[in-house]
């Protein structure tokens, strides 16, 4: 009996390694229908599945349509299950564990007001709150913990008078105070991003102007105060803080973009040492692009560019995704092209999607009112997109996967914690994707721990097959991932 047992779970895992090794030959859904038009969208694993979710923000176009936030909870192989809540003026969708409850929060912005949804905790919406209101139409530039009081404060800038940037700071207890503001000397458009530049695990601001006069500049955050530092006296329409270089600070990179697809647009990449910031290396991105995404695609330890670039022309001429492999010596170089139609200033947001390792890319149609979809683009783990979803479920058990919660997934050390809500754990299979078994335990219990850490694990996609009571049995994928 025992014998036959083995023999059937064998075979059982060796259909599912099948349609996992033979991606090509599927197709799972790559673009999904939205109720309106989607404005803004986030990847995160909102109910906290180990699995990384959509939430997506849609605006009314006609006058019977209403605003809604969608939420697409992610089974863990790339399909989703669609729940759409009635929303007001929910345009650009952020996420932030905003309360300091382990939940993140969304955080929504119209054009004259901020506010946040709180996480249920039960995959839905929870109480409403209002962050702000300002009559500079706000841009997010980042949230982060800028006066380490323990809870996440926003950073934002001004697209419309007043000109500049300014925080506004999370008290706790839903308390937010709207009390620093650094105004644009010059009328000047300044952008803020949010990032550590002086490597004291505190957050710093990068400010870049649109006019000379303003230029780019870092301030270095102090909790009560900044020092201002000037890196460059030059107009720039973006800048980024990464780690470009792999070393133990973030650098800084500085974007001039061409108004004109015919144009290029130029990336200055600048070193960060001991926060001398000093100009290393420039690339030219080609048809006046704008960078959507700066993130390692290819996984291997330096960030990569992912850039749209939009025709501005009606049909037949279409919009392109194009991805910029970092060289590691300061420099992108153009790897792969991919067309997506003719979206209109189309925006990228890129996470992991199918549990794989590798960052996929949606992508959504801003500010075209015709266009009613998101398109998930898969990493095919080469540098390159695919349509095909090249890790592939063949049989979707969502609800009995929701009894089981697999945590942290993915996991730098091969440690994890499996915890059913569905009767008691008899068995425990973890498969390599050879087919081989690597780890096999008995119990009965719904809380165990799983150390594949004295296994020499290659990181990389194990398939961890969980037998229940009553004949039950859920399969989950597990990721050790460096």
């Amino acid at each position: 009996m025992k014998y036959g047992e083995n023999i059937k779970s064998l075979l059982f895992v060796s259909i599912l390694l099948l349609f996992l090794t033979q991606c090509y030959y599927l197709n799972s859904q790559t673009i999904f229908k939205m109720p309106t038009r989607p404005y803004g969208a986030v990847i995160v694993d909102y109910d906290l599945d180990g699995d990384n979710d959509l939430i997506v923000g849609c605006s009314a176009i006609g006058s019977n349509d209403i605003d809604s936030i969608v939420i697409m909870f992610n089974d863990g192989w790339g399909n989703f299950d669609i729940q759409g809540f009635e929303a007001n003026n929910d345009i650009f969708i952020y996420c932030e564990d905003l309360n300091n409850n382990g939940y993140p929060d969304i955080i929504s912005r119209d054009a004259d007001s901020v506010f946040f949804h709180e996480n249920n905790q039960q995959g839905g919406l929870g109480n409403y709150y209002s962050i702000c209101n300002t009559d500079g139409n706000r841009r997010i530039g980042g949230i982060s913990d800028m006066d380490t009081n323990g809870f996440s404060d926003i950073v934002y800038f001004d697209i419309q008078k007043p000109y500049g940037w300014g925080i506004v700071y999370n008290e706790g207890n839903n308390v937010f105070l709207d009390d620093y503001f650094y105004s644009s000397n010059s009328g000047a458009l300044l952008r803020a991003v949010v990032g550590d530049l002086n490597n004291n695990d505190i957050s710093d601001v990068l400010v870049t102007s649109n006019l000379k006069e303003e230029g780019a500049y870092a301030m270095i955050n102090n909790i009560e105060s900044f020092d201002k530092n000037m890196i460059v006296n030059e107009n720039w329409s973006q800048g980024f803080i990464v780690n470009l270089d792999n070393e133990s600070e973030n650098d800084v990179g500085l974007i001039n973009q061409s108004s004109s697809i015919l144009d290029s647009t130029t990336v200055y990449t600048f070193s960060n040492v001991n926060q001398t910031i000093t100009l290393e290396d420039s690339a030219f991105l080609i048809g006046g692009g704008r960078i959507n995404n700066i993130i390692d695609f290819d996984l291997d330890g330096y960030p990569d560019l992912s850039v749209t670039v939009s025709s501005w022309i009606p049909d037949p001429a279409e919009d392109s995704i194009f991805i910029y492999h970092n060289d590691q010596n300061w420099n992108f170089n153009l790897i792969h092209e991919y067309y997506i139609g003719e979206h209109f200033l189309p925006s990228l947001i890129s996470g992991d999607l199918n549990m794989d390792g590798y960052p996929d890319i949606l992508a959504i149609g801003y500010l075209d009112p015709t266009v009613d979809y998101i398109q998930i683009l898969w990493n095919d783990r080469n540098g390159g997109f695919i349509d095909t979803n090249n890790v592939y479920v063949y049989v979707k058990e969502r609800r009995m996967n929701e009894l089981i919660h697999l945590f942290p997934n993915p996991s730098p050390t091969g440690c994890f914690k499996l915890q059913s809500y569905s009767g008691k754990i008899k068995t425990v299979k973890i498969f390599n994707l050879s087919g081989k078994i690597i780890f096999k335990v008995n119990f009965s219990c719904q809380d165990i721990n799983i150390d594949l850490s004295n296994l020499d694990c290659e990181p990389g996609l194990y398939v961890c097959l969980i037998e229940l009571e009553k004949n039950k049995t859920i399969i989950k994928k597990l990721l050790i991932k460096n």
